[in-house]
């Protein structure tokens, strides 16, 4: 009996560095597992690879052929985990790499998440990655401390000179992503840049320089994105993700502050200069609408340029998906989505295999989580923002209706629910637990 490797690639071409918890990780899934700043002293440009919390993971995976605890949101999702799309080697790959794996660099992109400044509060967000959702919530982000800023300073010295080792190496296709809250808007963003530049022009090998981006940012701003990336692309090819999966007054309340019509010029601003990946994080309040911003996608971009191979031009769509929260589809039941016209809409597009096979994988997850306290709690909360999400989504006022009558009586306390998040409901309680 062939049995399958639990490996994932990722977690040997992928770097991501947290600014706002101090931490690394080999995976966009993975727990955050702080670094102290001594260790950052300790290791040097050696904590990317050799810091013994992310050796030891790569060594569960691939010697005990286990994930380790790190990878707990794949553990949960067992065989419906996003990694058996995301994963890119084969069994034969890994068996015949399996030493190399643990002795060679095999990085390829580098991920910056830099802060929690963003100008939305998206659905399935939280105060942790947004300052407008920590506001709403009456948690203003404190001040950064004399430490937080040196470990903000050396982890920036250090990635900068990452990619300068990268470059120097010769490495192709190597990719450095800018995350937030709202990178456009922050101040780091532009610091890291200045120190990150002039390093790629003295090489052949050009980057890929990625932002990730709700391209809500306002004129004056968006122009200055713009001409930094004009100003680049002789020396670095640019990829913007850019995060959106519904369409609309639909758009603008999943991504709570986003002005529709301002993020459709700038995509259509943006196109002649980058590659676009259409990032669209899959939910309870898009899935079933999907097919409308595929249609959006391929009327507002030219469909000749979809899924082109020269880099830096063109457009694609990545798929990801909500597995750690009630945003999860899991959450769905199978009626409320038509996947008939979903798949028709794919094939009527010629969508690339990828994102046929992870919308099948997603179909795999829809009702397979029972709703339940958190579910209800949460969405109350939200639909307290504005009558409009009971207008747009009535399939979850139908749910919330039908949790009344199984959950528990403290819920339906009068008063509890008079003005979004009364009751402080912590945003992390939704996180890697099961829905009781």
């Amino acid at each position: 009996m062939r049995i399958k490797q639990n490996v994932c690639s990722k977690m040997w071409t992928d770097t991501n560095v947290n600014f706002r918890l101090n931490s690394v990780r080999h995976c966009c899934k993975q727990l955050e597992v702080p670094i102290s700043l001594d260790e950052i002293k300790e290791y040097d440009i050696d904590i990317f690879e050799h810091y013994k919390v992310l050796r030891d993971d790569k060594r569960t995976m691939l010697m005990d052929n286990q994930l380790p605890e790190t990878c707990k949101l794949c553990k949960i999702n067992g065989d419906k985990s996003i990694r058996h799309s995301w994963n890119k080697w084969s069994d034969e790959y890994i068996n015949k790499n399996r030493y190399n794996l643990m002795t060679d660099d095999f990085t390829q992109y580098i991920e910056l998440d830099l802060g929690n400044q963003c100008d939305l509060a998206c659905v399935y967000c939280g105060p942790w990655a947004s300052s407008t959702w920590a506001k709403e919530m009456g948690m203003p982000n404190k001040p950064t401390s004399a430490h937080d800023q040196e470990w903000k300073d050396r982890m920036m010295a250090l990635v900068a000179k990452r990619i300068e080792e990268m470059a120097r190496g010769g490495k192709k296709n190597f990719s450095v992503n800018f995350l937030g809250g709202e990178p456009t808007l922050m101040p780091e963003t532009y610091k890291i840049l200045d120190m990150i530049i002039p390093i790629l022009k003295k090489y052949d090998c050009k980057p890929n320089l990625m932002f990730t981006t709700n391209l809500n940012t306002k004129e004056k701003l968006f122009d200055r994105f713009i001409d930094i990336i004009k100003e680049t692309n002789d020396f670095a090819h640019w990829s913007i993700g850019v995060s959106i999966e519904n369409v609309g007054k639909r758009a603008e309340l999943v991504r709570y502050g986003l002005d529709f019509e301002r993020m459709t010029r700038n995509l259509q601003a943006l196109a002649p200069h980058a590659k676009i990946w259409l990032t669209c994080t899959h939910n309870t309040m898009n899935l079933p609408y999907f097919y409308e911003a595929l249609d959006y996608f391929f009327d507002v971009l030219d469909p000749k340029l979809y899924m082109t191979e020269e880099v830096g031009k063109g457009w694609g769509i990545t798929p990801n998906c909500v597995y750690d929260n009630v945003l999860d589809p899991a959450y769905l039941d199978s009626h409320h989505v038509d996947w008939d016209r979903l798949y028709a809409t794919m094939q009527k597009h010629s969508v690339h295999q990828s994102l046929v096979d992870h919308i099948e994988n997603i179909q795999q997850r829809v009702g397979t989580k029972e709703r339940g306290d958190k579910f209800y709690i949460y969405y109350r909360n939200l639909f307290l923002r504005t009558p409009d999400y009971a207008e747009h989504f009535d399939y979850i006022t139908q749910i919330l209706r039908n949790l009344e009558t199984k959950i528990a009586p403290y819920l339906l306390e009068e008063g509890r629910f008079d003005q979004p998040w009364k009751t402080q409901v912590n945003m992390s309680d939704l996180i890697l637990t099961s829905d009781n």
